[in-house]
């Protein structure tokens, strides 16, 4: 089991995600994948080794920035090259969730077009990584409430290379895209499902048990893949903001973070969505010492020392 953050590591503040020194037209991938050596540098530091890439560290907007992004990416090659074994030596886990950009399933042309050019730059820029099939991208379905959004994802998504489409995992949402349409869409494509806990929480009109469902997420994996699991607090507190059940919460509750680990056990890389990122997952693992449970941590990808030790001592 590995716990996951990112993109910002909020520890490091002084690190950026990508190059956003320019206008889009005129980023650098390399630079990019320079401050993506430091942040996986950070990462490792810290324990981290399950990180989520920023969506925009890949200058693909439109199927037209595709032509000028290989040639970058050609120009680069050794760098990713490098900077995928530094991963793998690291054993960090790497995977991009760029929620907003790929809307396969939405009923608007040139934005599911724009999500696809979006697929096919990150499948090559982590094919040029030499990234094991462990390292996906996740996406929603898009489309909101049209019943019709998972008929037009499969559509377009099979239109895509063999080398995107195995990049590809999809996730359930928390207002439209139910656990049974990640389900679908592995039956006829086979994309493995990524389980949003909380959204499944606040989106379960089938009524299925918790077990039940992760059975057939974890099923959906390929054998040697940990399923990715994304794990969030509901932010119901207030402080500040407008309580939300839907919302992530800043931090994790370690209680809840402890029964979800009792259903699904340690067979999976989690990722936490909280708002305090990288802060939040030290949070919870001092916590999770705190409370007599550091047996939890010994392969989560913290060093033994910090395994061991709470995070104040």
């Amino acid at each position: 089991m590995r716990l996951g953050t990112g993109p910002r590591l909020l520890s490091q503040p002084q690190l950026p995600t990508y190059d956003a020194r320019l206008p889009f037209g005129r980023r650098q991938l390399s630079t990019s994948l320079v401050a993506l050596a430091d942040l996986l540098l950070a990462a490792d530091g810290l324990g981290i080794r399950f990180y989520r890439m920023a969506a925009p560290l890949v200058p693909v907007m439109t199927p037209l920035d595709l032509a000028a992004f290989r040639a970058q990416l050609e120009q680069c090659a050794s760098l990713a090259q490098w900077l995928g074994q530094r991963a793998a030596g690291l054993g960090q886990r790497l995977t991009v969730h760029p929620v907003l950009e790929v809307q396969l399933g939405s009923a608007d042309a040139e934005l599911a077009q724009r999500g696809l050019a979006l697929v096919v730059a990150w499948s090559e820029l982590l094919a040029a990584m030499d990234l094991g099939p462990e390292a996906c991208l996740v996406v929603h379905i898009g489309g909101g409430a049209d019943r019709a959004a998972r008929e037009r994802f499969a559509r377009r998504a099979e239109r895509l290379s063999g080398q995107a489409l195995a990049r590809l995992a999809v996730e359930n949402d928390e207002l439209y895209g139910r656990l049974e349409d990640g389900l679908w869409l592995h039956q006829r494509l086979g994309l493995p499902v990524v389980w949003d806990y909380l959204h499944w929480r606040c989106l379960n009109p089938g009524g299925a048990g918790a077990e039940e469902a992760y059975r057939l997420v974890a099923a959906t994996w390929p054998a040697g893949v940990p399923p990715k699991l994304h794990f969030s607090s509901a932010s119901t507190s207030g402080g500040g903001r407008r309580p939300l059940p839907r919302r992530h919460a800043d931090l994790i509750d370690p209680f809840a973070f402890l029964d979800f680990l009792a259903l699904v056990g340690k067979e999976n890389d989690i990722m936490l969505e909280a708002r305090a990122k990288d802060l939040a997952l030290l949070k919870l693992r001092d916590d999770l010492i705190g409370l007599g449970c550091q047996a939890l941590l010994e392969d989560s990808g913290a060093p033994p020392n910090l395994a061991r030790q709470p995070l104040s001592a």
